[in-house]
C-alpha cells in the first residue's frame, strides 16, 4: 500500500511538472506567434542576430507541440476518462427505438475529420495562406501540410466508423465466395441465360414487325 502511495505521489509530481511546462510552452508559443517574443528580443534586449519569420514559425510550432505533449502527460487521467465517456455513451435520435444509437466517440472523430478536411480545402484553394515556409520543406510546406491534414482526416474517419467497418468485415467473412469451378459454372449459366433471352426477344421483335405486314398482304 505504501509503495502504491509513493508511486501515485511520484506520478502526481510528474504530471504537475508536465502541466507547468505545458502551460509555459503554450504561452511561449502564443507569444511567439503574436510577435511579442520577437519584439522583446529585438527592441528590448537588442538581439543582434536576424530574427526571421521562419525562425518565429519554427519556435512557435516547436513550443506548441511540446506544450501539447506535456499537457497530455499532465492530464492523462482526465483524457482517459474523457475518451472512456465518448466510447461508452451514445446518442439516440429516437429514444423509443431499440437501436443502440450512435456513439459520441464516432461523432467526435467525425467532427474532427470534417474540420481537418475543411482546413485542407481552405489551404488548397488559397483562402488560408501560410506566412512562411518550414526551413526543411521550403516551398513544399503547403503541399506537405495539406497531405498531412488529409491523412489525419482519413484516420479520424476510420476511427469514427471503426465499429461499423469491423462489423462489416465480420459479416463479409460469413459470405460464401465461389471458387474457380463454381465461378465458371455460374458464368456459363449467366451467359446462356443472356444469349437465350437475346435470341428470344430478337425473334419476338421480328414476329411483331413482320406479322402485321403479312396480314396486310393477305387481306
Amino acid at each position: 500500500m505504501n509503495t502504491e502511495n509513493k508511486q501515485n505521489k511520484v506520478f502526481g509530481t510528474i504530471r504537475y511538472i508536465a502541466g507547468v511546462l505545458g502551460f509555459l510552452s503554450v504561452i511561449f508559443a502564443i507569444l511567439t506567434a503574436t510577435g511579442v517574443v520577437g519584439w522583446f528580443l529585438i527592441d528590448v534586449i537588442q538581439y543582434t542576430k536576424p530574427y526571421t519569420e521562419e525562425t518565429k514559425f519554427v519556435q512557435s510550432l516547436t513550443a506548441g507541440i511540446l506544450g501539447v505533449f506535456f499537457l497530455f502527460i499532465a492530464f492523462s487521467p482526465q483524457i482517459d476518462k474523457f475518451f472512456t465517456f465518448l466510447e461508452t455513451h451514445r446518442v439516440k435520435t429516437d429514444r423509443q427505438a431499440d437501436t443502440p444509437g450512435v456513439s459520441i466517440e464516432s461523432i467526435f472523430f467525425a467532427v474532427i475529420a470534417l474540420g481537418l478536411l475543411t482546413l485542407a480545402l481552405l489551404l488548397g484553394m488559397g483562402t488560408l495562406v501560410l506566412r512562411t515556409d518550414l526551413p526543411l520543406l521550403g516551398s513544399a510546406t503547403k503541399t506537405v501540410l495539406i497531405v498531412l491534414l488529409v491523412v489525419l482526416s482519413i484516420f479520424s474517419l476510420l476511427t469514427a466508423f471503426n465499429r461499423i467497418i469491423m462489423q462489416s468485415i465480420k459479416e463479409m467473412k460469413k459470405v460464401h465466395w465461389p471458387n474457380g469451378s463454381e465461378m465458371i459454372d455460374y458464368s456459363k449459366k449467366v451467359f446462356t441465360f443472356i444469349i437465350f433471352f437475346s435470341v428470344f426477344f430478337f425473334a419476338l421483335d421480328l414476329l411483331l414487325t413482320y406479322i402485321p405486314r403479312l396480314v396486310e398482304k393477305i387481306f
